[in-house]
């Protein structure tokens, strides 16, 4: 059953990315359209949301794979799924008669999404040749696959106890509090397909936080997300 449920997964996920392959005009029309809505297109600036509120940024991740979890430290493989709607990109489908076009991730503005807890040297927020979906209305998709490092410290006589552990990985805005950035839950993780030997997955989910910290007056939005292990014997 549960070999199934993985290929179901799997088969709608890429199923609605095979989608996507529908509905394009020509590669000159497809040439016209990026021409118009990237003349003028400033990627350094945040969208802006409804009624000049902040940009909604909505977030999930999936959990593909536990690589390891020794000397308190947890390495993932995921996919962070991202989507927010740039009404700079947006355009009438009566002048253009295609839904979406594919780019590079470096043409557009991404949320400054990280994970807070990452025990991995700072290189660079990732962009370039990954590519995002962006349709008509202004939607934006961004799914990029990570390998992911973060602490999950643990007592061995809690692990010999309980025979789990719970691991956090807290994501949010590096600079843009709640005033031009919403940080929202898109849906709770999912787990792939973990073949690890050593640790199942029992169990995830995602909480949505807003705070505030002693160096801004403004409120911060944070996705904090649980992992439950259990050590197979």
């Amino acid at each position: 059953m549960r070999v199934m449920a993985v290929f179901l997964h799997y088969f709608w996920f890429m199923l609605a990315f095979l989608q996507l392959s529908e509905g394009k005009g020509s590669s000159n029309d497809e040439a016209t359209l990026r021409n118009a809505i990237f003349s003028d297109y400033d990627k350094y600036m945040a969208p802006v949301g409804d009624d000049d509120g902040p940009v909604v940024v909505k977030q999930s991740l999936h959990f593909v794979k536990v690589v390891s979890l020794d000397n308190d430290v947890l390495i993932m493989q995921v996919w962070e799924f991202m989507k927010w709607r740039d009404t700079r990109l947006q355009w009438d489908l009566n002048t253009f008669n295609i839904k979406y076009i594919n780019g590079a991730s470096k043409w557009v503005w991404q949320p400054d999404i990280l994970l807070v807890d990452s025990l991995e040297e700072y290189s660079g927020f990732p962009s370039g040749d990954l590519l995002v979906t962006i349709y008509n209305d202004g939607n934006v998709i961004f799914v990029p696959p990570r390998i992911r490092k973060t602490d999950c410290v643990f007592s061995e006589s809690d692990l010999f106890a309980q025979n789990s552990v719970t691991c956090s990985l807290m994501y949010m805005s590096w600079v843009h509090s709640l005033v031009t950035l919403d940080l929202r839950i898109d849906s709770q993780p999912e787990v792939l397909n973990n073949d690890n030997r050593k640790w199942e997955v029992v169990e995830t989910a995602a909480e949505r936080n807003v705070k505030t910290y002693s160096c801004c007056p403004d409120e911060y939005v944070d996705i904090t997300y649980k992992i439950q292990l259990k050590r197979i014997k």
